[in-house]
């Protein structure tokens, strides 16, 4: 989906949410409906065109409604949020704070972004299976105060708790790689695709990221460097006189400039 469609429909689930608790499913449907069928009538009249993602997103909401009303109370939306949070990516954290300032559509062309998502997404996963089962068991045991809590709260214990992972997991990324050097991603072309902490470019992902290297000769000899035993890299082989990476947001000049008098002394 579009940038748009990616954050109206979250607003709408939200909507959802607060229109089930207090207004009942009719309601809820008919809010969360609103501002899809908003963008799909001004996408008509103004710009003469079918906006695919509004309608595609209202069906969404109609069918989550629907299965609302005829299965288990919130059973439906429970599962839903959980797969809609886990499609957005980059752990709901970090897509939450991208479409605060702005960087949303560059941040979801990442790798390290698409990385993040993948592992948000498998926790969604389990989180939302683990909802289900949790609601078939209140199925079996309907009329018990532990049905009811189920059927009343279950939906935002399962949102928050998703949350509290969320913001635990990213912590512990952040205390595991907050002392490492952070490099640029780039696509063939050169262009920057966001920034990962370096550990990650060398763990067999495969991401693009540029480097600088410098040949030193004299007298037509090439002069080569050896490289130490305790590199994680090609320990205790030749290599080319300078050669590092360049951190993210460093202009090139400047990465050359800092590897030679790192490496060499120049």
């Amino acid at each position: 989906m579009e940038k748009l469609s990616k954050i109206s429909i979250v607003i709408d689930l939200l909507v959802y949410f607060l229109a089930e608790c207090f207004l009942g499913t009719w309601w809820a449907i008919g809010l969360s409906v609103a501002l899809p069928t908003f963008w799909a009538v001004r996408a008509a009249i103004v710009e003469k065109r079918v906006d695919k993602n509004a309608l595609v997103e209202i069906c969404f909401m109609v069918f989550t409604g629907l299965i609302d009303m005829f299965l288990y109370k919130n059973i439906a939306i429970c599962v839903v949020v959980c797969f809609v949070m886990a499609l957005e990516g980059e752990g709901t954290i970090n897509l939450m704070q991208n479409i605060a300032i702005g960087r949303f559509a560059e941040a979801m062309k990442s790798p390290y972004v698409a990385y993040l998502m993948r592992g948000s997404a498998l926790r969604m996963s389990m989180w939302a299976g683990l909802t289900a089962c949790v609601y078939i068991i209140a199925l079996k045991n309907e009329g018990t105060e532990f049905a009811v809590f189920v059927d009343k709260w279950l939906w935002l214990v399962a949102i928050l708790s998703f949350w509290a992972v969320e913001i635990i997991t990213s912590r512990l990324r952040y205390r595991k790689y907050k002392n490492y050097e952070w490099v640029p991603l780039v696509d063939e072309k050169g262009a920057v695709l966001g920034s990962c902490p370096r550990p990650l470019v060398h763990n067999g992902s495969l991401w693009l990221h540029p480097v600088v290297h410098i040949h030193v000769f004299n007298e037509g000899k090439l002069l080569l460097q050896l490289r130490p035993k305790t590199k994680d890299i090609q320990p205790g082989k030749w290599d080319t006189a300078v050669g590092g990476h360049i951190s993210a947001g460093e202009p090139l000049e400047t990465a050359i400039g800092r590897e030679a008098w790192e490496e060499i002394g120049i």
